[in-house]
């Protein structure tokens, strides 16, 4: 438990330590046209399981700098994000904060028994310590209607996790706590937590990489990164694989 506490300590720190570059990602034009492509496949996923196209209440774990606030606006009549860099919550709530948008810091497993429409995790779940024991608490946040969204990098990819591991060796601002799952692996875990995952996809195969770093100049990586959108958007429809980046899935807490 000791070793749990210390590598979430690590990243709390890490984080709160990067918080202003790591929000640039979602300012620098490049970077948030991917960041909010990932969004919208994300949402996709939604269509089969609801026919609502508007939320009461969306609750994001893991909200960071708060910009997914911005990318899921049309979706929402109030929206909550939660995140445990409280210098993250601080530029959230400045640059995003206002009357249906409310940000807070605080840790998952601080969760109350508050009910959400929608529960929205972008890139948290590699960094819990314990899997099943976390998804024990993001359960909290729904009832048997709840649809919850996830999207994580996935760990099938050799030559992704080769880079993953150098970038971990290299890069002080990339967390070395990180843990990336396998589709299979991610099934049994939320089966086994009480889940029912509905539908998984793998998704991001050019884009993921510009989503993450900022790559100048604008002129010349824009109109790039358009076309390798429309590229993933080919294969992630027609020719999805195990090559991507990233796996996006829904999933709902399951009625016994």
């Amino acid at each position: 438990m000791n070793e749990n506490y210390d590598a979430q300590q690590k990243d709390r720190e890490l984080f709160d330590r990067i918080a202003l570059n790591y929000s640039e990602k979602d300012i620098y034009p490049v970077s948030r046209i991917v960041r909010k492509f990932q969004i919208d496949t994300l949402l996709n996923l939604l269509t089969p399981y609801s026919k609502q196209t508007i939320f009461n209440n969306i609750i994001e774990l893991g909200c960071g700098n708060g910009a997914n606030s911005i990318y899921l606006e049309k979706r929402y009549k109030k929206y909550t994000g939660m995140d445990f860099s409280s210098e993250l919550i601080k530029i959230a709530d400045n640059k995003y904060g206002c009357e249906n948008r409310r940000f807070y810091s605080g840790n998952i497993s601080d969760l109350k028994d508050e009910k959400y429409d929608i529960v929205v995790c972008v890139g948290v779940l590699h960094h819990l310590p314990d899997l099943e024991e976390y998804l024990g608490y993001i359960s909290r946040a729904g009832n048997k209607e709840t649809l919850f969204l996830f999207l994580e990098p996935q760990g099938k990819n050799p030559l992704i996790q080769f880079l993953r591991i150098i970038r971990k060796n290299i890069d002080p601002s990339y967390s070395k706590t990180q843990k990336f799952f396998h589709k299979k692996e991610l099934i049994e875990k939320f089966n086994k937590a009480g889940f029912d995952i509905l539908n998984i996809q793998y998704t991001g195969y050019f884009t993921p990489p510009f989503a993450q770093v900022i790559i100048k100049p604008v002129w010349l990586f824009a109109p790039l990164v358009k076309l390798l959108i429309k590229t993933d958007s080919f294969i992630q429809k027609y020719f999805p694989n195990r090559l991507s980046w990233n796996i996006s899935f829904i999933a709902k807490r399951r009625v016994d």
